[in-house]
């Protein structure tokens, strides 16, 4: 390649995929809390944990119920009904189990509960002249058993059609956790990710893309079978300190739904420079979101691009790992190679290989 005539670094960038591994993610031997399906019927997931959503990240997952009502639903281990609650918005009729290894499950958008605590229910609103209710049951009234029939999927609340919403939280905090890791659902992935855009921010003024102090947004086109490049294959020019962006979706078999990536990697040089795990996060981090996503290009064109730097006061726990806030210093004539390391939520490892050159 010619040698540069400016104080930029010339970068033509190839996106391709390397499957590394097609095992399920699991930690069994670290958890004793082994799930029964919520459903009697094959999963399959039209939402991920952890997945961007307007104004908070996804909470659980959300599984297919085939476009219909009335799905039995089951409880996936033992306990004891914790609480009730109807409500006309958010999860609708839900239904919340306490398990005796610290762990709560949460079955959301109901369509009706099990004739034993439909009964109750009914009879309580009944009482307080009121449809909307929430209740919490003595610990000893609503036993239950791994696998009982507890419930009724639906599509109750601000549900966009039937499906069942499934949580596992941690107890003693309410704090969400990857249902994924307590369980071998078998969800199928074997259908690659789509990688839609890639983005470079300048990161103070005296940096520049492109000859601008301002993002650069680059569409990716395929160019083979899990192999992605920029549109075009534009070089790019970085001056100074810039940090990067990407808008990338997973597919799951037997599913159109676009559904989160489970972790992000970011290496440069062999190091780590930036880690997203959706593993767990306390409700109130949901506030972040607007931080971690480019929210100014979600706004004027509704594309969720995961930033893979952290900005000021972002706080989000989902982070693990960060050196230097994730923002990369580019100097004239020297090579720098990016791998972008994605670990999508359910089976594969992606790999991107982001090569700088001058």
């Amino acid at each position: 390649m010619h040698s540069l005539t400016c104080n930029y670094v010339l970068m033509k960038i190839f996106l391709f995929f390397i499957f590394i591994s097609l095992s399920v993610i699991s930690v069994s031997g670290q958890s004793s809390f082994s799930l029964y399906k919520p459903l009697d019927i094959p999963l399959f997931l039209s939402g991920s944990f952890g997945e961007l959503r307007s104004d908070h990240f996804h909470s659980g997952i959300d599984l297919r119920t085939r476009g219909a009502t009335g799905k039995k639903v089951f409880a996936v281990a033992d306990g004891y009904v914790s609480r009730i609650k109807i409500q006309t918005g958010g999860y609708g009729k839900s239904l919340y189990i306490a398990h005796p290894e610290g762990y709560t499950s949460v079955y959301a958008h109901l369509d009706d509960f099990n004739p034993a605590l439909n009964e109750y229910i009914k009879d309580l609103q009944y009482k307080r002249k009121s449809h909307s209710i929430e209740v919490f049951p003595d610990k000893n009234k609503f036993r239950v058993e791994k696998g009982e029939l507890i419930a009724f999927s639906g599509n109750t609340g601000s549900s966009a059609g039937p499906h069942l919403h499934f949580e596992i939280r941690e107890t003693s905090a309410q704090t969400p956790v990857n249902v994924l890791l307590y369980s071998n659902f078998n969800v199928l992935d074997k259908t690659k990710p789509l990688m839609q855009s890639f983005a470079v921010y300048p990161a103070d003024s005296n940096s520049q893309v492109n000859s601008v102090n301002s993002p650069v947004y680059l569409p990716l086109e395929k160019i083979s079978d899990g192999k992605y490049r920029v549109s075009g294959n534009k070089p790019i020019r970085i001056h100074g300190k810039a940090g990067f962006g990407i808008e990338a979706f997973d597919f799951l078999d037997g599913s159109s739904n676009r559904c989160g990536p489970y972790s992000i990697e970011l290496r440069a040089g062999g190091r780590s420079v930036f880690v997203f795990v959706a593993d767990k996060f306390d409700f109130h981090e949901s506030r972040y979101i607007n931080a971690h996503i480019d929210y100014a290009a979600y706004k004027l064109d509704k594309k969720r691009i995961n930033l893979l730097f952290r900005k000021p006061n972002n706080s989000l726990s989902m982070y693990k790992n960060i050196y230097k806030e994730g923002i990369l210093e580019f100097q004239p004539g020297k090579k720098q190679i990016l791998k972008l390391l994605s670990v999508m939520w359910q089976a594969m490892k992606r790999c991107l290989n982001l090569q700088l050159k001058t």
